[in-house]
């Protein structure tokens, strides 16, 4: 009797230094991917899951590497590929127009690949808590981002800000979650990928998915 293989799910996780993991000034490292695959696996049991981290700390969309190292990746076949970036473009002075642009086209380019998408918003920073300047920009990018979710085109999006804010969190939970003002503590890269976890795996009971088991959480 033949047995059937099981299913897979390859999943590339790409960005910057959120996407990497980078916390206690780069000494250490703590990829969101380590709590995405656990908590994948264990609604996906039976499912080969295959997950790969590229994410460069300090890279940018616009005069950065993100196209050439996404280019890297193509001989590589991915179910869905994670994309989080724009934050250091922010941060480098760009308007979230211009950078929502060539979110755009790096999003093209993952699906071209024949992957699906799930675009991140961009996570928080210690300066947006008190400068309007600052919170304005971000929160402009990720509406941005948030817009596109239904549009049909191959993009779903996790609102990770949302979900692990810096000026709406508690100062105790903060402290434990929030490294420096713009990475994240091991703990607040479990939660990030806890919830990236959930809406994928929301997504695929969506599309009638019979590997998701009842283990989801709340929508991201």
């Amino acid at each position: 009797m033949t047995q059937t293989a099981p299913p897979e799910l390859r999943i590339l996780c790409f960005g910057a230094s959120i996407t990497s993991g980078f916390h206690s000034f780069g000494l250490h490292s703590h990829p969101y991917a380590l709590q995405l695959r656990t908590r994948l696996q264990s609604s996906l049991p039976s499912t080969q899951l295959t997950i790969d981290i590229d994410g460069l700390p300090g890279d940018r969309l616009i005069g950065g590497e993100y196209f050439s190292r996404l280019g890297t990746h193509a001989p590589a076949v991915y179910d869905w590929i994670i994309v989080q970036g724009g934050g250091n473009d922010l941060g480098w002075g760009h308007q979230p127009a211009r950078i929502f642009e060539e979110l755009k086209r790096l999003w093209g380019m993952a699906r071209g690949s024949g992957a699906k998408v799930l675009a991140l918003t961009v996570t928080e920073t210690a300066e947006g808590s008190w400068s309007e300047r600052t919170r304005g920009r971000y929160e402009a990018l990720n509406r941005m981002v948030l817009d596109v979710e239904g549009k049909g085109e191959g993009v779903w999006v996790g609102d990770v800000c949302a979900r692990v804010p810096y000026a709406g969190m508690e100062e105790g939970v903060r402290r434990r979650v929030w490294d420096d003002g713009l990475h994240l503590r091991p703990e607040g890269y479990d939660m990030m990928g806890e919830a990236i976890a959930e809406r994928l795996i929301e997504i695929l009971r969506e599309g009638g998915s019979s590997e998701v088991g009842d283990g989801v959480g709340a929508k991201l």
